[in-house]
């Protein structure tokens, strides 16, 4: 764990932002686990109003909830799934594996569910020169 990781970093980047709508203080004193634990309860204790007000509650759920997924498979000792490229119709490859709920192309905007991304046909993989 560093004060940029995985982890933290994210946790404290959110409480920064709920910050801007006076919603957490953000304590960047004490251990690493004092910190993670202080931003995990402001997040918490502010859950409900960032339900129902926050512009971005998609995205902090979806960042949360792969944080707690990475932190659970560390503690487990769980390998982390599979990795496999798929093509969007745009030629951009897309990193999915069989748990992805869905995602958005970079390149051209679409949004897949889940179905659609496994009805992608597999990217061509390229050999390096």
């Amino acid at each position: 764990m560093t004060a940029g990781g995985p982890v933290l970093g994210p946790l404290e980047t959110w409480a920064r932002d709920w910050r801007e709508h006076g919603r957490a203080e953000v304590c960047e004193a004490g251990t690493l686990q004092q910190r993670v634990d202080h931003a995990v309860r402001t997040l918490r204790f502010n859950l409900q109003w960032a339900a129902v007000n926050h512009p971005a509650v998609d995205e902090f759920a979806r960042e949360t909830s792969l944080i707690y997924r990475q932190c659970e498979a560390q503690v487990s000792g769980e390998r982390r799934p599979r990795t496999v490229p798929v093509a969007c119709p745009c030629g951009q490859t897309l990193r999915v594996t069989l748990d992805t709920p869905g995602c958005r192309c970079p390149r051209c905007g679409t949004q897949y569910g889940h179905s659609e991304l496994m009805d992608l046909p597999l990217a061509e993989r390229r050999i390096a020169a």
